[in-house]
């Protein structure tokens, strides 16, 4: 029956008005799952961990307080909080996707071939070595997902230096771990980016 009244919602039976926000804290609601009319537009339903009671809440509604529902995916969602975008997953709680620190990202290992499709890197010379790959082309899709932007100069991953020496197997073997470490040189500063990888 829960599911009748979610889809009679999705499509307009009850009309938009009854897709109301999540009320209470993050650490209340779990992500359930989407029902997407086009990626990002949709819908995500949450579930209140005491009470089960389960909510559609619309792109561009409160999650909850203080998260706002940004997109929805076949096999995620995104919030935005305090101007940061985060990933949300089926099962985990609305507070654990705002607890990763800045620089943090996931993804999955499904996701990566079209990550690498939509992300132009281009190499930088230096005496006619490679020193590292510069970030060209993001497609702001995934920009925020990923933490590059354009112009960003990738160096070192999982502390393994991107140059003319780099060996593929020994690149391939570290990226192994749950998390990856990425050094990117962006407007003359070095930062740290760290991906999990479920």
């Amino acid at each position: 029956m829960r599911f009748l009244l979610h889809l009679c919602l999705i499509i307009g039976i009850t009309g938009p008005a009854s897709v109301r926000a999540a009320p209470g804290l993050a650490d209340e609601w779990v992500l359930r799952g989407t029902l997407v009319r086009s990626a990002p537009d949709g819908i995500a339903i949450v579930e209140h961990l005491q009470s089960y009671e389960q909510t559609p809440v619309r792109v561009g509604n409160l999650l909850a307080e203080g998260v706002r529902l940004d997109a929805v995916y076949a096999d995620h969602a995104q919030v935005r909080a305090g101007g940061r975008i985060y990933r949300l997953d089926f099962g985990q709680r609305v507070s654990d996707a705002l607890a990763l620190d800045d620089g943090r990202f996931r993804l999955k290992w499904s996701e990566l071939p079209a990550l690498f499709e939509r992300l132009e890197l281009i190499p930088l010379q230096q005496d006619g070595r490679v020193v590292g790959y510069y970030a060209n082309r993001i497609d702001d899709k995934i920009r925020e997902g990923i933490g590059l932007q354009p112009g960003d100069l990738l160096l070192k991953i999982n502390g393994l230096p991107l140059n003319s020496d780099l060996d593929p197997m020994t690149l391939y073997r570290s990226l192994q771990d749950a998390t990856v470490q990425v050094e990117v040189k962006r407007h003359g500063q070095h930062i740290q980016l760290a991906y999990e990888i479920r």
